[in-house]
């Protein structure tokens, strides 16, 4: 049990060195993979609480 944690402490102290925000996208991405892979019910529910409700507008008619 031990060992897990410290692994799990030694991935988490990465992210305090992130040096460019392409490396920030790529471990939200890949955090987002793993989360999408290990608990889909989960991964729904959250896509669903984010996005956003599609209702009547009045701009539906506009022309450019």
């Amino acid at each position: 049990m031990g060992y897990i944690f410290f692994a799990i402490t030694d991935y988490l102290v990465q992210f305090s060195n992130i040096k460019h925000p392409l490396e920030g996208i790529s471990y939200l991405i890949a955090i987002a993979i793993f989360l999408r892979w290990k608990f889909p019910r989960l991964w729904n529910k959250f896509l669903k609480n984010i996005s956003a409700h599609v209702g009547n507008s009045s701009n539906n008619n506009f022309e450019p």
